[in-house]
């Protein structure tokens, strides 16, 4: 459900089949939803229309670079999805998938994002 807070009205309800874990604003009109079975949701809030659906293996955070979205996978899959919400699509993964678990995942400045691997010390 999105409501306006200044004025206690409810402005949309967004119903998902599947059970939410996880829900973030993205910018104006624009939400994200993380289910439990691991899809990730973009709605527009105005028209209520899903504008991507990717599905995504025990993600469990969720990173803001301005207009992209990044979501960190577990250290079972070694890997970071960004999310690419304007062009409707899911961009490569810019880490080596070399088994290093990933960590510290930051954001720096506009459109930026850094994560350290443990075992290989890359950055």
């Amino acid at each position: 459900k999105v409501w306006n807070y200044k004025n206690r009205t409810l402005i949309k309800t967004i119903y998902l089949d599947d059970h939410i874990s996880k829900v973030q604003p993205l910018t104006d009109g624009f939400v994200i939803a993380l289910t439990l079975d691991n899809k990730l949701s973009v709605w527009q809030i105005n028209n209520t229309d899903l504008i991507k659906e990717v599905e995504i293996i025990n993600a469990y955070n969720l990173y803001k670079i301005k207009d992209l979205y990044v979501a960190v996978l577990n250290h079972n899959n070694y890997d970071i999805a960004v999310f690419d919400y304007t062009a409707k699509k899911c961009l490569e993964s810019p880490i080596d998938k070399e088994g290093a678990f990933k960590y510290l995942l930051k954001t720096i400045g506009v459109g930026f994002v850094s994560a350290y691997q443990i075992i290989t010390g890359k950055v």
